[in-house]
């Protein structure tokens, strides 16, 4: 029976309890989260930052300065909205400095839907489950493992995400973890993201099984022995 989701820091905890920093672990509180109508939250993501003319389309956000959650009143998403902006506080910083902020997104939106799955609910009704990036991650976790990635997002510091974009490399070719991101965090002309996360999703295929060897030429008969 699908149920929301009232305790995010407990589900976290729980479901990645092999992979969470400790201390960040231990600084998740109910308190984080701030519910604010519209022209509230709106004047919160401007002052933390945001641009003005996108911050409408926000359901939440995560101020690492006021190492606060900000989420709007109505887009709680059967409590989805709180575990994604949660996830964002135990999340590896470098994530985002190295990979960028589409990939960040994305697993981020990732390990949400894997509390929503274990609540027996659909993913969350975000953006970053319809525009493609989500199903980056999973192409990326499926080809070199759950532990790889987890540890890459949950972990401390450069080394886990680096040894990530290492095992992307050695299964799909050098340099294809790059391509990846170039791809995820791609802008237009006037500097706008517009992100092809279909490409991405293509560079992490499996090569195509090598076509079966042509069967060997019968071997040509023995020449008759010659007469006496």
């Amino acid at each position: 029976m699908p149920t929301n989701v009232t305790d995010p820091i407990g589900d976290i905890k729980n479901e990645f309890r092999d992979y969470l920093d400790p201390t960040k672990a231990a600084n998740l509180n109910p308190g984080d989260v701030t519910t604010l109508p519209n022209a509230g939250f709106d004047a919160a993501a401007v002052a933390a930052g945001g641009d003005a003319t996108k911050v409408g389309t926000w359901d939440g956000f995560y101020d690492p300065n006021a190492d606060k959650i900000y989420v709007r009143a109505g887009a709680e998403d059967r409590g989805l909205t709180n575990t994604h902006e949660y996830m964002h506080k135990v999340s590896n910083d470098s994530v985002g400095n190295k990979l960028g902020s589409g990939l960040d997104e994305a697993m981020t939106e990732h390990f949400s839907n894997q509390i929503a799955t274990n609540h027996n609910q659909p993913p969350g009704n975000s953006l970053y489950n319809q525009d493609g990036r989500v199903k980056v991650v999973e192409a990326i976790e499926t080809a070199v493992g759950r532990d790889t990635v987890a540890k890459a997002y949950f972990g401390n510091g450069d080394a886990p995400v680096t040894n990530l974009t290492q095992a992307v490399d050695a299964k799909f070719g050098a340099g294809t973890m790059q391509r990846v991101q170039n791809l995820c965090n791609k802008t237009d002309a006037a500097g706008n993201p517009d992100p092809d996360f279909a490409g991405a999703r293509a560079l992490l295929r499996p090569p195509a099984p090598a076509a079966p060897a042509a069967p060997a030429a019968p071997a040509a008969p023995a020449a008759p022995a010659a007469g006496p």
